[in-house]
C-alpha cells in the first residue's frame, strides 16, 4: 500500500505543477484537463491506500467531500465566463467543506473536547471571517451571500480541523496534516475571492492553485493515516459507541 500511496502523491503533485504551469504560462485552456483531476487523483490513492472495512462512514464522507470538490474545481474554471458558474462552483465546495466537517467532528466531537478552549478559538474564526466579509461586502456585487455563508461554513471547516487536535489518538495527526491543510484552504479562498473582487493579478492566481493544492496534499495525507487505523470492532470493545461522537469513532 505504500508504493500505491507513493505513486499517488507523486501523481497529484505533478498534475498539480502542470496545472500551476498552465497558470504562469497562461494556457489556461488547457487546465480543463489537470484542475479537475486533481482530487479523484487523492480520492483513489486514499481509499486505495485505506482499503477494507474500516471506517465506512468517514469514507462515504470523502468520497461526496472530493467528489463535490472535483465539480466545484471544474466550475469555477468557467467562472469568469458567467456568473452563475462561480456561484454553482461555490455550492459544490460549500458542500466539500460540509463533509469536510462531518468527518473532523466523527474523528472528535466538539461535546468531547475543553469547552473553554473551543468557544475563544471559534470566537476568534468568527472574527476574521466576519472582518473579511465586513472588508469585501461593497465588492461582493450579487454574490454577497453566497461568500458570507462560504465563508462561514470554511471557518467552521477550520475549526472542525482544529478541535481534532484534543483527540487522544489523532493530536499530532491534527498538527502535522489537518491543520496545517485547513489554514493552505482559508489562504487559497482568501486569495481567490480577493482576486476575483478587488484586485485581478495574473500572480494571485498562481498562488491559490499553489495553496489549494498543499492544502488538500495535507488533508490526503492525513485522511490515509487516520482511515488505516483500528475502527469497528475495537472501538466498541473500548466502550466508544458509533452514536457517542467520541474521539476516532467508528468509520
Amino acid at each position: 500500500m505504500k508504493s500505491v500511496k507513493s505513486v499517488g502523491i507523486i501523481l497529484f503533485i505533478a498534475v498539480a505543477l502542470l496545472d500551476i504551469t498552465f497558470i504562469a504560462t497562461s494556457l489556461t485552456a488547457y487546465r480543463y484537463f489537470t484542475k479537475p483531476l486533481l482530487l479523484p487523483i487523492l480520492l483513489v490513492s486514499v481509499l486505495v491506500a485505506s482499503r477494507g472495512k474500516k471506517h465506512p462512514v468517514s469514507k462515504f464522507y470523502l468520497v461526496v467531500a472530493y467528489v463535490a470538490g472535483a465539480a466545484g474545481d471544474f466550475l469555477l474554471l468557467r467562472g469568469d465566463q458567467q456568473e452563475s458558474y462561480f456561484l454553482y462552483g461555490v455550492v459544490f465546495f460549500a458542500i466539500m467543506q460540509l463533509f469536510f466537517v462531518l468527518y473532523f467532528f466523527r474523528m472528535q466531537s466538539i461535546f468531547k473536547s475543553p469547552a473553554i478552549i473551543n468557544f475563544f478559538v471559534a470566537i476568534m474564526l468568527a472574527a476574521l471571517a466576519v472582518a473579511f466579509v465586513a472588508l469585501m461586502y461593497n465588492y461582493l456585487g450579487n454574490l454577497k451571500y453566497a461568500v458570507s455563508v462560504y465563508s462561514g461554513l470554511i471557518m467552521l471547516m477550520f475549526f472542525a480541523a482544529i478541535n481534532v487536535v484534543h483527540s487522544n489518538k489523532a493530536s499530532k495527526l491534527a498538527s502535522r496534516s489537518f491543520i496545517p491543510g485547513a489554514g493552505f484552504l482559508v489562504l487559497s479562498d482568501v486569495i481567490l475571492a480577493v482576486n476575483k473582487f478587488y484586485i485581478q493579478e495574473d500572480i494571485f492566481d498562481v498562488s491559490i492553485m499553489a495553496t489549494y493544492s498543499l492544502g488538500q496534499l495535507f488533508f490526503a495525507l492525513g485522511f490515509m493515516k487516520h482511515l488505516k487505523s483500528s475502527g469497528g470492532k475495537h472501538r466498541r470493545r473500548s466502550g466508544s459507541s458509533d452514536r457517542s461522537g467520541a474521539p476516532e469513532a467508528i468509520g
